[in-house]
């Protein structure tokens, strides 16, 4: 009996970690790090992959305006990314639930972006990517809002406001997305 005490007591003894090998086996990537990676994936094009390092370090980079609209911006491509899957594309979101999360969770991160945008040039950047959502998910009436408190910051969307306007006087005049 003894003998099966010392084995079990030298089984647990092997199974114990460091500190030091616990923290390297846990270390992350500072968190501006992750944010560059995820970043660099949106520009590629792989906004579904830049999704898992958004989140890994949002809790961490909360209130800093890029990366509410970085993130923004990867859940608004993924919701509509597809992948080359056996010679045929397949969307990356499968669900419609899903697809409207990202869209919700997008809309969020843009009023986030908006709200720690430091001067109104900016902010109406962020109001702008809201507009586009919204004309994107098919609520013409709420992007032509969007898009006028975007113009009264920055006379830069006015073109975006005008053309919004156009699209839902004459549904067939174009496009409901407005590109800005």
């Amino acid at each position: 009996m003894m003998a099966l005490v010392v084995c079990a007591l030298m089984f647990v003894g092997a199974l114990q970690v460091s500190d030091a090998e616990a923290d390297d086996a846990v270390a992350l990537p500072p968190p501006e790090a992750r944010y560059r990676a995820a970043v660099t994936m949106l520009g590629e094009g792989d906004a579904a992959g830049s999704i898992q390092y958004f989140k890994s370090c949002e809790a961490e980079l909360r209130g800093m305006w890029e990366f509410h609209l970085h993130y923004g911006m990867a859940l608004m491509s993924a919701s509509s990314q597809a992948i080359v899957v056996d010679g045929r594309k397949e969307a990356v979101v499968r669900s419609s639930h899903e697809r409207m999360r990202y869209l919700r969770n997008a809309l969020i991160q843009f009023r986030l972006a908006e709200a720690a945008a430091p001067t109104d040039e900016l902010k109406a950047m962020c109001i702008a990517s809201q507009a586009k959502l919204l004309a994107w998910v098919g609520s013409p009436l709420d992007a032509i809002e969007r898009y006028r408190r975007a113009v009264e910051l920055s006379s830069e969307y006015a073109e975006a406001l005008a053309r919004a306007i156009i699209t839902v006087a004459d549904p067939c005049s174009g496009s409901t997305v407005v590109n800005k």
